[in-house]
């Protein structure tokens, strides 16, 4: 049975996106837009729903709330939380499975991933300096994606920049008297992330209670 879909926060321009890309997804039944001032109507609770959220810190406590009665697998792509709120989102992993990520994007996945594998050899011939570039509105600074690929490294630089209608771009530079190195990924549609979520979805289904990440996505599809 194809399960049904909840997106919660629809209204901001991640929920408005997930929901597009949810309503031309065959791989769900159902979706109900949720919006964080009005409670969910009882029949979104049919047909094995999951939650997806793209909204903001503050919400968490509510969000976390309504998934853990509910027992609703939970996808979470907000950023911005503090230490206190991580330990708040894995504490309920041990009672409901849930996905975070900073980013969505298989990309930034496979990006964090070399960073992760080669960080001792990096830092020890390289000077690094890590950029992001996002649309003026986002609020957390530097992105949450930008602290995740920098969290390899003991102490990086992070340049941040917010210009108009930029998705987003994150940038590492190598450095060294010889030679330098620079990976860039530049998301071109906020589709991208709602299109991952949408994946990280469809992988918690039916999942154990745990704390997952994009690590467990790119290993489950190699």
């Amino acid at each position: 049975m194809r399960p049904s879909l909840i997106i919660h926060s629809s209204t901001g321009k991640m929920g408005k996106a997930t929901l597009l890309a949810a309503q031309n997804d065959p791989r769900f039944s159902h979706i109900t837009p949720l919006s964080r001032s009005t409670p969910p109507p009882p029949n979104c609770f049919q047909n094995n729903p999951i939650l997806i959220d793209f909204s903001l810190p503050e919400a968490l406590d509510s969000l976390l709330l309504l998934a853990t009665t509910h027992s609703l697998p939970l996808a979470i792509g907000t950023t911005g939380y503090s230490a206190d709120q991580f330990a708040e989102i894995e504490n309920a992993a041990s009672r409901i499975p849930i996905f975070y990520a900073s980013n969505f994007s298989i990309g930034i996945a496979l990006f964090q991933q070399f960073l992760s594998q080669n960080a001792p050899f990096l830092t020890s011939h390289f000077s690094l300096a890590l950029s992001e570039t996002h649309h003026t509105e986002k609020k957390d600074s530097p992105s949450g994606t930008a602290l995740a690929l920098a969290s390899p490294f003991d102490q990086i630089d992070i340049d941040s920049m917010r210009i108009a209608e930029k998705v987003g771009i994150h940038s590492l530079t190598a450095s060294s008297p010889f030679e330098s190195l620079t990976i860039t990924h530049e998301a071109k549609s906020r589709t991208l992330f709602a299109q991952g979520a949408l994946d990280a979805a469809v992988f918690i289904q039916n999942k154990p209670p745990k704390l997952y990440a994009m690590s467990d996505l790119l290993n489950a599809n190699p």
